[in-house]
């Protein structure tokens, strides 16, 4: 028992390791790692000036409106990076487009409306990304050899947490109706929309877990659905305790759940971009991985640009979570009700969700996270027993050739003594 839980918890320390800090090589790599720098620089130093409150000075505006005009810039790169094959074209136009619209800026106050229009569209554009990551994390580790190691012992017609998972979805049904119905005392209409979402997706969860599952034994989708509800009620939850005032105690675990959920999202797309034994090292592929990697980058931009310049102008960060958290509910139920209508509709994406690992790449899977000494140590002693059987079946296979001398050489001198008698008697 004590080595199957050492086990396990390797595994989730694998999973973790590959599903967060995946990217990270790859976009240290010459064909993003300036992307990298300045989303990184512009990110650190508009977040170290607000919160030293020294939003006034003219240092700060210079960052944020890099920031700003770096989101808008990374996309269109990212759109075009197909057509722009060397790294270098791509820094190049980026610098120059940079430059240009830097200088737009100063110089035409009113152009700032259109940049702070994508910074907007950028919040609730990078909300979507960050919840079709989550669902695609869930559905890797559920769907990956991973979550079949840890469900090893459950049933068939049972969904892995199943128990924590049934509970949470009955007693959680009281809180999307609060949010739901809310407006009737003192809530807006977007609480309603969001009420009702998460009555949709708690619907399809209960169906899922309580009822389909039992008639068709697919655990993995229902798994699935049923551990991504739980990001759901995470959602419901910090909207309750927001809207009700209770301060911005959940800024720090937004924080780490954006900034994991960003790592995720941008390996998704960087594991596909590792360099194949037939390229030569430092070779500058255009694909489309790469400009999706640009943008992606230039999204996260943008989605930090709009929540700076709301702080700065006096918004309450509590609305901002509480924004956050409602279109978060929106999207997971879109997510939850689109994935339904493609598993009945599609069979690609109902094997997507439901196949499991085959042994070749459980096999490779299992070899990666196990320790070297270990790894060396049961490969010795595959070695040792190999020996030893073959030193065995070698004895065996000598006494039987001595026994089978034996019987011939008894065989040959009977022979011969009955024809030695047949000879004396004529």
């Amino acid at each position: 028992m004590v080595i199957f839980l050492s086990y396990i918890e390797r595994v989730t320390y694998w999973y973790i390791k590959r599903a967060v800090l995946g990217g990270l090589a790859t976009l240290s790599e010459k064909r993003f790692v300036f992307f990298l720098s300045v989303s990184l620089l512009s990110i650190f130093g508009s977040t170290i000036l607000t919160v030293l409150d020294l939003t006034t000075l003219p240092l700060f505006q210079f960052i944020i409106n890099i920031e700003t005009v770096a989101a808008v810039v990374f996309v269109i790169v990212g759109a075009v990076a197909f057509i722009l094959k060397r790294t270098t074209i791509r820094i190049t136009l980026v610098i120059l487009l940079l430059s240009l619209l830097l200088l737009g800026l100063y110089i035409f106050q009113i152009l700032s409306i259109p940049f702070q229009t994508f910074a907007f569209a950028c919040f609730y554009g990078w909300i979507l990304i960050l919840n079709i990551s989550t669902f695609s994390a869930v559905r890797n580790f559920i769907a990956g050899w991973s979550g079949r190691i840890v469900s090893f012992g459950k049933p068939k017609d049972a969904i892995l947490f199943e128990w924590p998972i049934k509970i949470i979805a009955i007693l959680s049904i009281a809180g999307f109706f609060i949010l739901g119905f809310g407006f009737l005392i003192g809530y807006g209409s977007s609480d309603f929309i969001s009420g009702i979402s998460g009555i949709v997706a708690w619907s399809i969860c209960v169906v899922m877990i309580f009822w389909w599952i039992k008639k068709s034994n697919n655990d993995v989708f229902a798994s699935i659905v049923g551990l991504f509800f739980i990001f759901v009620v995470y959602h419901l939850a910090l909207c309750i305790w927001n809207g009700i005032g209770a301060g911005t105690g959940s800024l720090a675990v937004d924080a780490i759940f954006i900034a994991v959920g960003t790592l995720y999202a941008v390996q998704g797309l960087c594991r596909r971009l590792a360099p194949t034994n037939e390229q030569k090292v430092g070779e500058e592929k255009s694909t489309w991985e790469d400009g999706s990697v640009i943008a992606l980058l230039g999204t996260v931009l943008g989605y930090h640009a709009f929540i700076v310049n709301n702080i700065t102008s006096g918004q309450s960060t509590r609305v901002l979570i509480y924004s956050f958290h409602q279109f978060s509910i929106l999207f997971d139920a879109i997510i939850l009700l689109g994935c339904v209508m493609l598993f009945a509709t599609s069979l690609r994406f109902r094997n997507y969700v439901s196949r499991t690992p085959g042994p070749k790449s459980l096999v490779n899977d299992l070899v990666s996270f196990i320790k070297e000494k270990d790894l060396k140590h049961f490969l010795d002693d595959m070695l040792k027993k190999a020996k030893n059987d073959a030193e065995v079946k070698k004895e065996e296979l000598v006494a039987a050739l001595d026994q089978l001398k034996s019987r011939a050489k008894k065989k040959f001198n009977s022979f011969l003594k009955s024809e030695d008698k047949e000879t004396n008697d004529s």
